[in-house]
């Protein structure tokens, strides 16, 4: 009888000691990598107060498809120019697409320096806004 209690108790052990240190469900899966978004300029030309002058216009590029809801520009002259925020309307862009950042026949005066982008997002099929920033270097 003491050696079946014995072993019937080892087997109680082993077997709640292997239960314990094992697990079925896998592991969370890591945050998502935070996105970025490229920017591209065109250079032409626009009338900035009846003077005909170098401007650029802005088209954003994500790495990832998400809904870009807004944009706020910091032009290379600096926060005093102006900030300039553009309302995107949540259009989904992918990354083979790029998305005007101002009106249609507008652009940016042409300054050397960086602009500063500071987009709100979201990720299709999520509420959750964020921000991704970017920067442009113009010479």
């Amino acid at each position: 009888m003491n050696t079946w209690l014995k072993h019937t108790g080892l087997w109680l052990v082993l077997g709640v000691l292997s239960a314990c240190g094992s697990s079925n469900t896998a592991p969370p899966p890591p945050p998502p990598a935070t996105p970025t978004i490229s920017i591209f300029a065109l250079e032409t030309n626009g009338n900035f107060g009846g003077q005909i002058r170098p401007c650029l216009q802005f088209l954003a590029a994500p790495s990832e498809n998400m809904q870009l809801l807004s944009v706020n520009i910091t032009h290379a002259i600096g926060p005093s120019f102006g900030n300039f925020d553009v309302n995107l309307g949540g259009a989904l862009v992918i990354p083979s697409e790029r998305l005007a950042l101002q009106p249609p026949n507008t652009c940016y005066l042409k300054i050397s320096g960086q602009y500063r982008f500071t987009f709100t997002v979201t990720r299709p099929n999520s509420p959750t806004q964020f921000t991704v920033p970017s920067t442009y270097n113009q010479q």
